[in-house]
């Protein structure tokens, strides 16, 4: 069975026993910023998103007051976190995204937060939008809560030595030629 871990900015994958990572998709945000378990994990992943840690003010997001850290108040083309300034829920981040080799802002917003067992709020609309348009819309249709999962689940260092990473692909036992006239001789050779 595949195993996906995603936790402060890093993303495993453990695929036919072979444990590889590769970066945070859009998706896994939410699930990052809200179980940031401390204040510097939170500026961590902010300063990963290209925030200015050093710039905060107040404004308001669907109707809601909000804390803005990164960028002037009504500058939208800086990378900034929007959380609610009641119960600290994530409301909005614009973040750098690289698109085929271009980086590009991203603002994602996370909308319609709904009660979900005893504590937990969770957004049921995430919209992610690139130049003022939408190009992504992640839409829950249902939500259950389970209890806490003990931590160790979720501990990378334990995962990397459970999975060893995937072998090295094996060079062939003949390296073939790297021009046309070298590879016409060699498949010469090779099929008489």
């Amino acid at each position: 069975s595949d195993i996906t871990l995603v936790s402060s900015g890093r993303r495993i994958l453990v695929t036919d026993g072979h444990l590889s990572t590769e970066p945070p998709r859009h998706e896994d945000i939410f699930a990052m910023l809200l179980h940031a378990s401390s204040p510097q994990t939170l500026e961590t992943l902010l300063a990963l998103e290209q925030v200015d840690l050093s710039q905060a003010h107040i404004g308001r997001f669907d109707k809601r007051i909000a804390y803005v850290i990164g960028g002037p108040p009504g500058a939208d083309n800086s990378p900034q976190f929007w959380c609610d300034k009641d119960k600290f829920l994530p409301l909005r981040l614009i973040g750098r995204r690289l698109y085929h080799n271009v980086e590009d802002l991203v603002d994602i917003r996370f909308l319609s937060y709904q009660k979900v067992g005893e504590s937990i709020y969770l957004p049921w609309v995430i919209e992610f939008y690139r130049q003022d348009t939408l190009f992504l819309r992640l839409t829950v249709q249902k939500a259950y809560f389970n209890e806490r999962l003990p931590d160790s689940l979720f501990d990378f260092e334990a995962l990397a030595a459970k999975y060893p990473p995937p072998p090295p692909p094996t060079e062939p036992a003949e390296k073939p030629p790297e021009d046309l006239e070298e590879m016409r001789r060699y498949l010469e050779k090779k099929y008489e």
